[in-house]
């Protein structure tokens, strides 16, 4: 099977990370928001820090453990992002990186690009997770072979149109089911 598996807010505690960045200029976020509760200016700010951050990327902490054991010999898995290039390495590195030392991926396949759903179709993604509704509508959209899940989070709560999962072991379930 071929996965698709997004990694902030799946894998990587970006609101973590993001957060510790605005509260430098006294930004506290709502993680039960989508937005995050910023105005546009406080999130540009957040983000204007990130992409000034030597490899930000490398420094969030796990959200969730990847489930080494629900992948088979077999299987291909893309690490699909839309993340932002920072200072230092280049975002698939240190994507990789992180997922080599927090989650025990070795040689893991990023793929740094703004069209998830394109992506999902030139490369015949199976199954596709994400946390982000509008990534889950373009894979949905671009791919309709794919079947997509959306990462329950506080975040994503108004969305109804992408089939929810709360773990990745429910995604590799329903995804193999």
């Amino acid at each position: 099977m071929r996965y698709g598996i997004d990694v902030d807010g799946v894998l990587a505690d970006f609101v973590g990370g993001f957060s510790t960045q605005i509260a430098e200029f006294g930004y506290t976020i709502n993680p039960d928001s989508w937005g995050l509760g910023l105005t546009k200016e406080q999130e540009q700010t957040g983000w204007n820090m990130v992409t000034v951050n030597l490899n930000f990327w490398t420094g969030l902490d796990v959200l969730n453990q990847f489930p080494h054991e629900r992948v088979k010999l077999t299987d291909v898995v893309y690490f699909i992002t839309k993340r932002k290039q920072t200072p230092g390495r280049s975002t698939d590195r240190e994507t990789a990186l992180w997922l080599r030392d927090k989650q025990g991926i070795e040689l893991p396949t990023v793929l740094a690009i703004p069209n998830k759903g394109e992506v999902c179709r030139a490369l015949k993604v199976e199954a596709f997770i994400d946390d982000k509704p509008e990534n889950c509508w373009d894979v949905m959209d671009e791919s309709p072979a794919t079947k997509v899940f959306l990462m329950n989070q506080p975040w994503n709560q108004w969305d109804t149109r992408v089939t929810r999962v709360h773990t990745l072991e429910e995604f590799f379930d329903r995804a193999q089911g």
